[in-house]
């Protein structure tokens, strides 16, 4: 800035000088082109016009003369410019203000072109929130859109797994009342059969109990043992391998317990419990040793059997 007002006075200067010497120019050229008057001849009357040649002639050449011509006024000289208090010429202070206009020129310019930069900046940063704002608010509807897509996927599967479940339930709960029914079916007809066998046993007492059995059905048998009953088996198409085994108790109760049993095709017994249904003892004890003799048992192994076979073991308790 200071740099450019050096150049402004510089100009002013140079400009007032070239002014100066134009004035001066003009003022020599004005007066060198001015040209002197010219002088006026004398008339002399020598008495041509008939008067004497005396003294009264010479009167009349004096009056005759013509009077000197008035000088030429001057050339009224430009006025210089006028001084101002700092010392200045009017032509400097003309190009100062010409030099501040356009300094002012300039910088409203500059201001303007900032001012509209400024207002472009906050307009695109302005457009960028909105966009910005505008990604977000979509990518939260996506969100929430995949996410109810998710859950109603779940539920549906949910729903899906639950029907299975529900099925199977259903088909194992049908199953398990055929079985039982053949169970049941199998229990009275191995009451109306027979079978023979023998057993022997040590103990105090005799009694008669389960047999060694044959045939495809289920019967009872008579042997001696600790404590008195008698043990039937209900398996249908298979048949007991050696003796049936026998709870051993002291246990002075009478009354039957139903031990349901599960055999496998090799004729294993995996499981046993105790059946509320055609149980009359209540006895923990003679509950357990039923079923730890039950689970004693073993039925003839038949690769066509199934995989899994359900059929039950009845023993009879007497007093001694």
């Amino acid at each position: 800035m200071e740099r450019e007002e050096k150049n402004y006075k510089r100009e002013g200067i140079i400009g007032t000088i070239v002014v100066h010497l134009l004035l001066i120019a003009v003022l020599f050229l004005t007066v060198m082109s001015t040209t002197p008057p010219e002088e006026e001849a004398l008339i002399l009357d020598y008495g041509a016009s008939g008067g004497s040649s005396g003294s009264a002639g010479g009167a009349t050449a004096v009056a005759q003369q013509t009077a000197p011509p008035a000088p030429a006024p001057e050339p009224t000289p430009a006025p210089a410019p006028a001084a101002r208090a700092d010392g200045q010429s009017m032509t400097t202070q003309d190009f100062e203000e010409a030099a501040a206009l356009k300094e002012a020129k300039r910088k409203a310019e500059a201001d303007a072109k900032a001012k509209a930069e400024k207002l472009a900046k906050e307009k695109a940063a302005e457009d960028a929130a909105k966009r910005k704002a505008a990604e977000e608010a979509a990518a939260r509807q996506k969100a929430a859109a995949e996410e109810a897509a998710r859950q109603k996927a779940a539920a549906e599967e949910a729903a899906r797994q639950k029907a299975a479940a529900e099925e199977a339930a259903r088909k194992k709960a049908a199953e398990e009342a055929a079985k039982k029914a053949a169970a049941q079916s199998a229990i009275s007809k191995g009451f109306s059969g027979s079978g023979t066998g023998s057993a022997s046993g040590t103990g105090n007492g005799s009694g008669s109990g389960q047999g060694n059995l044959t045939g495809t059905g289920s019967g009872t048998g008579s042997g001696t043992g600790i404590g008195n009953g008698i043990g039937t088996f209900s398996l249908a198409g298979r048949s007991l391998v050696g003796n049936l085994p026998v709870p051993k108790s002291n246990v002075q109760e009478a009354g039957k317990v139903v031990v349901e049993i599960v055999v496998n095709k090799y004729g294993k017994v995996t499981a046993a419990s105790v059946t509320p249904k055609g149980t009359t003892v209540q006895n923990q004890t003679l509950w357990n040793q039923a079923v730890a003799a039950a689970k004693q048992a073993k039925f003839n192994s038949d690769a066509s059997a199934a995989a899994v076979q359900t059929g039950t073991i009845t023993y009879t308790f007497k007093l001694q």
